[in-house]
């Protein structure tokens, strides 16, 4: 005897599916009680029936408020309308403080999880959060197909890999890691910092500066820390300056700390005590607490004192006076090479993969008559311009 319970749930999945389709992004659908007696159905089975929707990516169940339509771009194919597919579900793991950038990655990785036909779970992870709790709530899961680690900074070590690489699915880390190649089911994907760190310091000392800082106000991550430093070197290098007319200011800024407080507290302790003329920001909340510095001294930006930064502010650089010039990830590329692990691990021939960041020059450092945008990545290669969400 078929099981009706299940029929009526197939039933109603399908015909809420198919109403989806004509609603506006982040409509509020209609109470739990409304649809029930809609649908003559109990209230566990209408219940049920939205908890495979909010799994599935259909919508977004909100306490005390209700339930909306994912705000997301999506196929909704055929074979989803009728009910009679369970989708393969990708876990994005990342810290739970505000990141423009890990934003960017998740939103790039919610479209192509749509494009792939899987769907899209968030774990969000605070300052008492483990890895071990990430992967119970993996193994606790029978739909899980991969993994994608946004790590809290400095905090992957040796059992980390080997607790994600016993998860029997790939996982991949959006950082730079040296320790994936300990494991078999691990992968890293980030840009390419060394490339970033040259670009920035090739930029100023091309501007006609002398004495050139890096302040290192982000939380201390060394397997992206090194690699900037060590392209920023190379640059000057070919200039033909001595490293040691690069001066290093190191914060210590832990997770969670405010790092436009560390930029400007770092910022002016190098003006007030030296002839800095440029400096490199880790991210555009540096430049904040550096222009601030720089202004409460009395020095002027950039003729005085040039900023330039990671990029990925949800393009504030170019609002900012004046607009700052960056070098700029590229989540977009970097999420497909993850699916890419994460859909063909097998075809994957090396552990570590990096993307060309592209220089935005935004305005001339010593020319202010107009705003420039130019966009470098290495010859041949293509480069995303004017790229922002």
């Amino acid at each position: 005897m078929p099981d009706t319970s299940a029929n009526l749930r197939e039933t109603i999945k399908a015909r809420l599916i198919q109403r989806l389709r004509g609603y506006p992004l982040e409509t509020r659908l209609p109470s739990i009680r409304v649809l029930a007696r809609e649908f003559d159905a109990a209230y566990l089975t209408v219940n049920g029936v939205l908890k495979e929707l909010e799994w599935e990516g259909y919508v977004q169940r909100v306490p005390r408020r209700g339930t909306f339509l994912a705000s997301r771009e999506r196929t909704v194919m055929k074979d989803v309308q009728t009910g009679t597919t369970s989708l393969k579900t990708v876990v994005f793991a990342y810290p739970n403080y505000f990141s423009y950038s890990t934003w960017s990655r998740v939103h790039h990785a919610e479209e192509l999880a749509v494009k792939h036909r899987r769907a899209l779970l968030e774990f969000k992870m605070n300052r008492d959060t483990t890895y071990k709790g990430l992967c119970d709530l993996v193994r606790g899961r029978e739909d899980v197909c991969g993994v994608i680690v946004t790590p809290i900074p400095n905090t992957v070590d040796r059992a980390g890999i080997s607790l994600f690489d016993s998860l029997g699915v790939p996982v991949v880390l959006t950082t730079p890691c040296d320790l994936v190649a300990l494991g078999q089911r691990v992968w890293s994907v980030s840009t390419d910092w060394f490339r970033a760190g040259y670009l920035q310091a090739k930029y100023l000392l091309e501007a006609g500066h002398e004495a050139l800082a890096y302040i290192q106000h982000e939380p201390t991550a060394p397997d992206r820390q090194e690699p900037l430093l060590r392209g920023m070197r190379q640059a000057m290098r070919e200039a033909g300056w001595r490293q040691r007319d690069l001066i290093v200011a190191d914060a210590k800024t832990q997770p969670w700390d405010d790092s436009r407080e560390a930029a400007e507290e770092q910022t002016r302790k190098l003006l007030t005590g030296g002839q800095v003329t440029a400096a490199i920001y880790e991210s555009f909340r540096g430049i904040q607490g550096g222009a601030r510095a720089a202004r409460l001294l009395g020095r002027r930006v950039p003729e005085d004192f040039n900023l330039v930064a990671t990029g990925l502010g949800n393009d504030d650089e170019t609002y900012f006076n004046p607009p700052i010039t960056t070098v700029d990830p590229r989540p977009d590329a970097e999420i497909e090479l993850v699916f890419a692990c994460l859909l063909a691990p097998a075809k994957q021939h090396t552990k570590r993969l990096t993307v060309e960041p592209v220089l935005r020059v935004r305005a001339d450092t010593r020319n202010a008559e107009a705003l420039v945008e130019r966009d470098e990545g290495l010859p041949g290669e293509p480069t995303l311009n004017n790229w922002h969400s």
